[in-house]
């Protein structure tokens, strides 16, 4: 507690409050004060013991979790970051194929990119990208796509 006091106070600048709510596991356990002193100088933490209502134990206990929540990352599972994972890829490829038909259009023209955007917009990433290279060369479509 005093080194969790400390580092809060040092970290923020301001005077810090602790609170300890107990759950050990023994009824028993009740400690009533933390003294620590060396050459004169000494911490003196007391502790008093409360029971909250039901209520106000439920509502404290809900806000905390909330707390918690909301200073935590949340979660992606194993299937969302599969997902998300597999997005990234197909738009990078759609991304690709995109500008691939672009190019063919520009190069080669409107009529040209049309006959060919089944064939590329199918393509996968790899011929996207040995296509891409080629129409920077390419007197034909067939040299771009063959």
């Amino acid at each position: 507690m005093f080194v969790y006091n400390h580092r809060l106070r040092d970290a923020r600048g301001v005077p810090v409050a602790s609170l300890a709510v107990l759950a050990d596991l023994s009824a028993r356990f009740r400690p009533q004060r933390y003294r620590d002193a060396l050459w004169g100088c000494s911490i003196d933490f007391r502790y008093w013991m409360i029971h909250l209502p039901a209520e106000a134990e439920a509502a404290f206990r809900k806000d905390l979790y909330d707390f918690e929540a909301s200073k935590q990352m949340p979660y992606i599972t194993t299937v969302e970051r599969a997902g998300i994972k597999k997005g990234l890829r197909r738009g990078l490829r759609q991304g690709e194929a995109a500008q691939l038909l672009w190019q063919i259009e520009k190069k080669f023209g409107t009529d040209v990119a049309q006959g060919c955007r089944d064939r590329v917009e199918t393509a996968d990433s790899d011929d996207l990208r040995i296509w891409s290279e080629r129409i920077l060369t390419a007197d034909s479509i067939a040299q771009v796509l063959n």
